[in-house]
């Protein structure tokens, strides 16, 4: 199934919306000179039973017409959201994905991108510990971070 931008999507919507209000306002036209049509007729005392029905099937048609739209519309909107929430999910896995490249980078940059994973993950779970009892060393790993990354970059 093709994937429609949201821009197409908001060109489908206006154009259901332009041709609904072309051919609505024609009808309004054919319904006003009926009702037009019935009043002079009741004012003469005439049979108005033709005129009547033809106002009924008419305001019949313009009905299930704008149902038909209501859906249309319903189901624009819902590729809408869909297309936007797709979107905003692409872009925050694009977002995970480069902050764990990122994380990967300093795991080598450190020198510890040979290392089992089961011991870097020891030694980082042990360094989790430490840091929750001893939240000041946060500062002096921060400094000491920024130093080898500041040399690497001059490398």
């Amino acid at each position: 199934m093709q994937t429609r931008t949201q821009d197409e999507l908001n060109n489908d919507l206006a154009k259901l919306n332009n041709d609904f209000n072309a051919w609505k306002t024609k009808k309004d036209a054919k319904l006003l000179k009926l009702y037009q049509a019935k009043s002079a007729m009741e004012a003469k005392g005439e049979d108005c039973a033709n005129a009547s029905q033809k106002i009924k099937d008419l305001e019949m048609q313009i009905s299930q017409r704008q149902a038909k739209l209501e859906k249309a519309l319903g189901r624009i909107y819902e590729r809408m959201y869909k297309a936007g929430a797709s979107a905003n999910a692409k872009k925050a896995r694009q977002e995970r994905t480069h902050h764990l490249c990122n994380l990967g980078g300093l795991v080598e940059k450190a020198g510890l991108g040979d290392m089992a994973p089961a011991a870097l993950l020891g030694m980082l779970l042990q360094q989790a510990e430490y840091l929750q009892a001893n939240p000041a060393i946060l500062n002096r790993w921060t400094e000491r971070g920024q130093v080898a990354l500041n040399e690497k970059q001059i490398d």
